[in-house]
């Protein structure tokens, strides 16, 4: 097949002395030029910027050297070099502009910048165009470097934060450790008392008559009493070591966590209403299906809708809010005075109530999530759970 490509005089790259420092700058990789370097001048290491200055040292100073890299420069860029050379006149520069669209810059410089029959005002723009790029290059890695600095002091933050969670995981192990602990000598002090009380038993069976019965029955009675609270407190601290094994079961909350690190957050914690029920006042009759699943199958709840219709009366709200555990009113589905009408309803009922700002579930499970970490704040959540399974 016959090129349609027609031939270009190349200018020799001495020719292009005034332009050799962004020449070798741009065409030339750090790695090619080191290459380069080590065929002629390179005889120790060397930044970046003394290897730039005595690669242009050596093109100066030996012939050789710019035959060597105008000969490796043709044969790195010779396809786009062949694309270029289609055009010809002004329409070099809009060759250019496709190029640098494409990020073909550095091959595009060369094959414009040799060319014997380029116009000068082309050249001048290329070379202007390219001259730029390197300053805003350096902006950018001006900012990047800022950006770098500040991203190191969040990963330092970061850190330290992981770092206190796993102090707050281990405070738990040793509680639970300490509980575990707790049990095993109730346990111990349990079986100890049952044996004394097998002893006094058999006792009794030999002093059924004279003054020593009254007393030992005393006796009896004291230890009954001590055994009952023994028993009672060895109940409790089981309950206790179930709920800080829950806990440790559940995630750890987090906040502002990457995702590379292993997180929990307080949306994922795992809550227990322990069938307690929630009234829902308003939203939308649509999510009441969803809103039904996150409270009965999620958070183990009782889940109660009032559509917020008023015309049947308060009376059946107030049923209601009676038999319920905790109100949910959102804001964005009710009157201002329906919000009033719940809001006194709670307050003479004294049931908690919590003014929700939408009527979505990420709403409501955040609304129960503030009400149970509330009760475990003031020790409410630890007597429900022992009321509900106790």
């Amino acid at each position: 097949m016959i090129s349609t490509v027609p031939h270009r005089i190349r200018r020799p790259l001495p020719a292009l002395e005034d332009f050799i420092c962004p020449i070798i700058g741009t065409c030339l990789t750090l790695k090619e030029l080191k290459k380069i370097a080590m065929r002629f001048v390179l005889k120790e290491e060397m930044t970046p910027y003394a290897l730039h200055t005595s690669m242009i040292q050596a093109y100066l100073k030996e012939r050789s050297v710019a035959k060597y890299i105008q000969k490796y420069l043709n044969g790195k860029y010779w396809l786009i070099m062949r694309r270029i050379d289609r055009f010809e006149g002004k329409d070099l520069f809009h060759a250019w502009q496709e190029a640098v669209k494409d990020g073909e810059i550095a091959g595009a410089f060369w094959a414009i910048m040799t060319r014997a029959d380029a116009p000068p005002s082309v050249t001048t723009q290329v070379f202007g165009d390219v001259h730029m790029m390197s300053h805003l290059q350096g902006s950018e890695r001006r900012a990047e470097a800022k950006e770098m600095a500040g991203l190191r002091d969040e990963v330092s933050r970061l850190k330290e934060e992981k770092d206190r969670l796993f102090r707050e995981i281990n405070k738990v192990r040793d509680e639970r450790d300490q509980a575990k602990k707790d049990k095993s000598q109730m346990e111990y002090e349990v079986t100890k008392l049952k044996g004394e009380i097998r002893l006094m038993k058999e006792r009794l069976t030999y002093l059924e008559e004279g003054q020593k019965l009254q007393r030992l029955r005393e006796e009896n009675s004291q230890l009954r009493e001590k055994l009952i609270n023994e028993e009672d407190l060895r109940k409790r601290l089981e309950r206790r070591l179930d709920i800080i094994q829950e806990k440790l079961r559940s995630p750890v909350p987090t906040e502002n966590f990457p995702e590379r690190l292993p997180q929990f957050t307080q949306e994922d914690r795992r809550i227990n209403l322990c069938k307690r029920r929630i009234l829902y006042v308003g939203g939308m009759d649509r999510l009441e299906h969803h809103c039904r699943d996150l409270v009965e199958k999620e958070f183990n709840g009782i889940f109660e809708h009032h559509n917020g219709d008023w015309r049947n009366g308060q009376v059946q709200l107030e049923e209601m809010i009676r038999r319920t555990e905790i109100v949910l009113c959102p804001v964005n589905c009710n009157s201002h005075w329906a919000c009033l009408c719940v809001k006194k309803l709670c307050k003479e009922l004294n049931k908690p109530f919590i003014m929700l700002q939408s009527s979505g579930l990420g709403s409501l499970k955040r609304a129960i999530s503030q009400f149970i970490e509330a009760e475990i704040e003031e020790g409410i959540y630890e007597r429900e759970i022992i009321k509900n399974y106790g």
